[in-house]
């Protein structure tokens, strides 16, 4: 508490993990494509009263697991990759990429409530730009010691 954070420090200040300087490859990524299509799968469902209960569980298990991983984040949170620390609590204890993968099942649940080749094409176009996210965090992190323990 009340560190002074000037001077290129980011260290977060739960101690999760020093980060180095930004420069400019450290720079986040310019769009979130995998945010767009998680919407356009949620509108080419079908009306939440309409889907299988398990379709229902389904999405809401991928609720749950994004949810506690954005919780867990704490600070660490932002919509765009960039090196802000490394985080291996809550579901991170578990897998790298939880939020990601909540809301890759989330979208399946989408699908699932109503199948289309639409919705399948919006999943399957939303996958190669979540793996392009983590693969920019990953080159962020693996800069940092403490990620480097933890993967």
């Amino acid at each position: 508490m009340g560190r002074d954070r000037s001077a290129g420090d980011t260290t977060s200040h739960r101690g999760l993990g020093a980060a180095p300087e930004r420069s400019a490859r450290h720079r986040p990524a310019r769009s979130r494509p995998p945010r767009l299509l998680a919407g356009l799968a949620f509108r080419l469902a079908a009306s939440l009263a309409a889907w299988p209960i398990l379709t229902q569980v389904l999405f809401f298990v991928g609720a749950c697991i994004a949810v506690t991983s954005f919780l867990a984040l704490g600070e660490n949170f932002a919509v765009l990759p960039a090196l802000r620390g490394v985080v291996s609590r809550g579901p991170y204890a578990y897998m790298r990429h939880p939020a990601y993968a909540g809301e890759l099942v989330m979208m399946l649940a989408c699908l699932l409530s109503k199948p289309s080749p639409m919705a399948l094409a919006v999943l399957l176009t939303a996958v190669p730009f979540v793996g392009l996210g983590i693969l920019t965090e990953e080159r962020l992190l693996e800069e940092v010691e403490t990620y480097r323990d933890y993967a």
